[in-house]
């Protein structure tokens, strides 16, 4: 019973979370077939389902709840995430994101970038400088273009459909050099800690960003305050303190400086699962406590165990293992 009410939960939040927003333009209708082939492109909804399949069609095997979404739902994309598009087949475009092969609605996509992006868990967008009317809901991560005009602690942005809106200024960040600047993910800091994984006090490091959503319910797929994932929890915090890193745990856990466990830094990442599949990844904050997105909720607490160690840097390969396997089946 809990693995089916876990499943219609996650839809459930993933529904919603894609929905968000009230400006009534901000979701297109798809154009006609042809239009997206073999192009480099932008994500224009508020936040974009990703299916590992095309919507409406069947799994080739029955689907464990507790390894995956029913519905194949698998990750979401945020306004301004680039894409890679392959293929349009009715409303859903096949695209390449982090590596894999993807679908997701068509009508979400565009041409065009995004030089900001929003860095706390929640952005509120009005259409006014003066907040009249409901707000815009925009998630951490969610990229926008800065007009450069202001009015008082508020500043004018360009969604990814061409719409204007009005934002705290303090809840935007600019996009850093190389992040996602040729529509694919590129760790682009020297040293895995440096202005982003969480020792150098800032209030845009990445494990500030990731304390945000404590409290969050665990969502497998998810990226947003109605539901994250493990690696969507680490993937976000980064991408919102100024660093792209992958999506899943096991392409961070490719991507990542092996390290040992004496080594550890705040920001760094503790994989959990083989080399051939990571199936779990946490974020380190310090004096042997971590913050993970782990069912029911995002939690930080004390942990002193560990397979793998990676610091999200320029480094290739995986973690250095401590000889112990750890076992599990969450999502990754």
């Amino acid at each position: 019973m809990k693995p089916l009410i876990h499943a219609l939960l996650a839809t459930v939040l993933f529904a919603l979370s894609a929905r968000a927003g009230n400006f009534d333009d901000m979701v297109p209708s798809a154009p006609a077939d042809g239009h997206f082939k073999s192009r480099k492109m932008h994500v224009i909804s508020p936040m974009s389902n990703i299916y590992n399949r095309m919507p409406g069609t069947k799994p080739a095997q029955p689907v464990d709840p507790d390894e995956g979404s029913p519905d194949g739902l698998v990750s979401q994309a945020f306004m301004g995430e680039d894409v890679e598009v392959s293929d349009l087949r009715g409303r859903f475009a096949k695209v390449r994101l982090d590596g894999h092969e993807s679908w997701m609605k068509a009508g979400d996509l565009a041409d065009g970038g995004m030089d900001c992006h929003v860095n706390s868990r929640v952005g509120s967008v009005s259409a006014a400088a003066d907040v009249k009317g409901k707000p815009l809901e925009l998630f951490m991560g969610t990229g926008v273009c800065a007009t450069g005009k202001t009015s008082g602690e508020r500043s004018e942005i360009r969604l990814g459909n061409g719409q204007t809106g009005w934002i705290n200024t303090a809840d935007l960040m600019p996009q850093t050099e190389g992040e996602h600047a040729d529509g694919a993910y590129g760790i682009n800091s020297s040293n895995g800690n440096q202005n982003s994984s969480g020792n150098d006090g800032g209030t845009n490091t990445a494990v500030e960003q990731a304390r945000k959503f404590k409290g969050v319910p665990y969502v497998w797929g998810g990226t947003s305050k109605n539901g994250i994932d493990c690696s969507g929890l680490t993937s976000v915090a980064y991408r919102s303190a100024g660093k792209s890193i992958p999506r899943t745990a096991h392409e961070q856990f490719k991507s990542a400086q092996q390290i040992k466990r004496e080594e550890l830094q705040p920001g760094d990442l503790i994989f959990l699962g083989s080399t051939a599949k990571i199936t779990h990844v946490i974020m380190y904050t310090g004096d042997d406590n971590v913050i993970e997105a782990a069912r029911p909720s995002v939690t930080e607490h004390g942990y002193n165990r560990g397979q793998f160690f990676g610091r999200v840097g320029d480094g290739q390969g995986g973690g250095q293992s401590n000889g112990k396997r750890q076992s599990g089946k969450k999502r990754g």
